[in-house]
């Protein structure tokens, strides 16, 4: 599982998606889970609305001090948490670059032992 950190107020997560997007879509064996550390709940509903969002979102309302956030120290947003089968991290890493718009995928197939698909 990828479980991403992100606000509707940061370019670097909004930028992200089009990442994410191209993850969910063509990796199935890797489950996306975003985390909204926005506090307002009509702004991330608009923004996921924009975005299109497809795969699962979880938001508490809670901000950046959401329990989530806090136990696996999302400081920068976007926030990567990849999670392996057997509940442990793999990996973490913060931030986005929309001129590597593969990075995302690239850095998780890294992380399983796979190349290219």
């Amino acid at each position: 599982m990828l479980l991403t950190f992100a606000s509707s107020g940061c370019g670097a997560s909004q930028a992200a998606y089009e990442g994410l997007s191209n993850l969910h879509a063509t990796l199935d064996s890797v489950q996306v889970v975003t985390y909204s550390v926005d506090v307002r709940q009509a702004q991330w509903l608009a923004n996921s609305q924009e975005k299109q969002i497809k795969w699962q979102q979880i938001w508490d309302g809670a901000g950046p001090y959401g329990k989530a956030n806090i136990l696996y120290g999302g400081d920068g947003f976007p926030t990567f948490v990849l999670i392996g089968p057997d509940r442990k991290i793999m990996a973490k890493w913060s931030g986005y670059s929309p001129k590597y718009p593969n990075s995302i995928k690239e850095k998780v197939l890294k992380c399983l032992g796979g190349g290219d698909d």
